[in-house]
């Protein structure tokens, strides 16, 4: 079951590292293709953190021109030190990298070139890249907004027997490679040694790419004299850029771990228990019926409509006083082809609902004929606008009103049975709820009841 506690925690401005953690820095300096800058223009570049919090030097900064080569490049390994490259009037694109020390950044200096993970696929480091496109025609300043690529994942285990010589935690598919205009490939695992700090086993806050896949598997590797037990649970959501997972277990008949998510831009914590073992549900998913009782979440101001709470989409808001209110959110995932209740695959929409999780919050389901009465007639048309520029701020799928053939999109609601859309008619009107065909394939978007109160 999930809880959601009320905190008044901000992240940190400057990250701390837990020093029992020995690993050697893995970035490669040279040797690298040789860079032929100069010019009579100068550009000045400045960056800035998008979360506010300071950034980590070493600090790359290179200038690629329009054939994708780079023109000059500049690595600075603290804020006393300038950036400025010289170069020939014209158009640039400027990629500034920082956090690097566990990285190899790449050898061939082209714009799409991959900057590579070390051994064990994580880093001590929170890599951040930020990037620009600047019209040179004499000397400027470009300032470049810096964002996080990479997850922050901390564990901490107490309780474990005095006879553990050994721990690691094992992430699966988890990115390796991403390139400097932001694109992750070639998942692997990610190994992270833990230390024993005191009677704690910890791993530190470490840092992680994305997933790969949308679920994030996670193995806890105990070794003693008797040999390496293993722990694995599995979390129904991709691990996110920007997000810190805070894992903190305690070590009983079997490990039962915490999980605390933060993130960037976000007024609350948000707070997930689960456990893993012999007799844990490894799933994360609601009980056997598909439900779950509604959660009453406390919060610091009620939020809005077309707004994000948590990481979530926040659709309508109903029932709205100075206290309280009721939400519905709106899932970030966009499911196609999927079918009715009238087809021969009554359950697909059920199914989906009951596996799907968001950031840890589970007990989504099927939106009603009502909701989605609700949710088309705020959001049909030209006012789709809004909302969708909130679900991609969030990482999520836009809501379709045509296709690629220009047919109208239909969503599925009243378990299945119906259908809805944002779209307009000729006459530039809402269209009508219609029943489902049986044959007709549909998309289906999930939504989410919290109601919150005050504290």
């Amino acid at each position: 079951m999930l809880s959601f506690n009320q905190s008044f925690k901000s992240l940190p401005s400057v990250v701390s590292l837990i020093s029992s953690l020995s690993l050697t820095g893995c970035y490669q300096a040279a040797p690298v293709e040789d860079v032929v800058s100069g010019g009579d223009a100068k550009l000045n570049v400045i960056t800035r953190s998008a979360t506010g919090n300071s950034i980590v030097y070493p600090l790359a900064i290179y200038a690629f021109g329009s054939d994708g080569s780079c023109k000059a490049r500049q690595v600075i390994d603290g804020e006393s030190e300038s950036v400025s490259l010289k170069l020939s009037a014209g158009n640039y694109h400027i990629t500034a990298v920082a956090g690097f020390d566990d990285y190899d950044l790449p050898q061939k200096l082209k714009r799409d070139a991959e900057i590579s993970t070390c051994p064990g696929n994580y880093s001590v480091s929170p890599l951040t890249i930020g990037q620009a496109d600047v019209a040179l025609s004499s000397s400027s300043s470009a300032t470049i907004q810096m964002s996080l690529q990479v997850a922050g994942v901390e564990v901490s285990l107490s309780g474990l027997p005095d006879e553990v010589t050994e721990v690691s935690v094992v992430i699966a598919n988890v990115f390796s490679k991403i390139s400097l205009e932001g694109e992750c490939a070639a998942p692997q695992p990610a190994e992270i040694v833990c230390s024993k700090v005191g009677e704690v086993w910890t791993s530190g806050r470490t840092y992680l790419l994305p997933l790969s896949s949308s679920a994030m598997v996670v193995s806890i590797n105990v070794t003693d004299d008797k040999g390496t037990q293993t722990y694995g649970y599995t979390y129904n959501t991709p691990l996110r850029a920007g997000v810190p997972y805070i894992l903190n277990g305690t070590f009983t008949s079997g490990l039962v771990l915490n999980g605390t998510f933060e993130s960037k831009g976000w007024a609350d914590d948000v707070v997930l228990d689960f456990g893993f073992g012999p007799d844990a549900n490894e799933s994360g998913e609601p009980d056997d019926d598909g439900t779950q009782s509604a959660e009453e979440v406390v919060v610091t101001a009620i939020p809005e409509a077309c707004s994000l709470w948590q990481g979530h989409v926040v659709a309508l808001v109903g029932n709205a006083t100075s206290t309280e209110a009721d939400l519905l959110l709106l899932s970030l995932a966009d499911e196609a082809d999927v079918k009715s209740k009238a087809s021969t695959a009554p359950d697909e929409a059920a199914d989906f609902a009951r596996a799907y999780s968001e950031f840890g919050l589970t007990g989504w389901r099927i939106p009603t004929k009502e909701e989605a009465t609700a949710l088309r007639n705020c959001y049909y048309g030209d006012n789709v606008t809004a909302i969708n520029t909130l679900l991609e701020q969030a990482g999520g799928k836009v809501l379709l009103q045509v296709d690629s053939k220009d047919k109208n999109v239909r969503y599925l609601c009243e378990d299945a049975a119906y259908t809805y859309s944002f779209a307009t008619s000729s006459d530039g009107k809402s269209l009508q709820i219609t029943k489902a065909g049986a044959t007709v394939k549909y998309r289906l978007r999930l939504v989410k009841s919290i109601h919150v109160k005050v504290s």
